[in-house]
Formats: C-alpha cells, sequence, structure tokens
C-alpha cells in the first residue's frame, strides 16, 4: 500500500498540535500562579468598607440598646 504522502503531511500537524498543547499548559500555570488563593489577602478595600459600615450603622443606631434594654424582647 501506498501512504500517498499522508505521513508527511500529518507529521507536521502532529507537531503543531503538541506545541499548541504545551503554549496552553504554560498559561495555565502562569494564570495559576498569578491569582494563587494563597496570595489574597482577605483584608481589602470592599471588606474594609463593609466593616465600617457595619460599626456606624450600629454605633449611629440605638439597636444595642433596643436588644438589650427594651421590654419586648424576652431572652
Amino acid at each position: 500500500m501506498t501512504s500517498y504522502g499522508l505521513r508527511n503531511q500529518t507529521y507536521p500537524d502532529l507537531l503543531y498540535l503538541l506545541e499548541f498543547i504545551e503554549r496552553i499548559k504554560e498559561e495555565g500555570e502562569r494564570i495559576l500562579k498569578e491569582n494563587a488563593p494563597g496570595k489574597t489577602s482577605r483584608i481589602n478595600p470592599h471588606s474594609i468598607f463593609w466593616m465600617v459600615a457595619a460599626i456606624a450603622v450600629f454605633y449611629y443606631t440605638d439597636f444595642y440598646i433596643a436588644v438589650r434594654f427594651d421590654p419586648r424582647i424576652h431572652r
């Protein structure tokens, strides 16, 4: 049987596919290193904003007094 040159045509395609897979693998590893969970901090501007907002609401309202001394609340 003759191969009709199929071997010469598919071999470069296979090399291209292997190079493509290697580039995708390297890109994936780079993205994982950039976004590693160990690098991120739990304290960021968004968290600080919500903590300050919660403290301000608690401080400027009578929530604590209402919970502590209101006779309608049965503990």
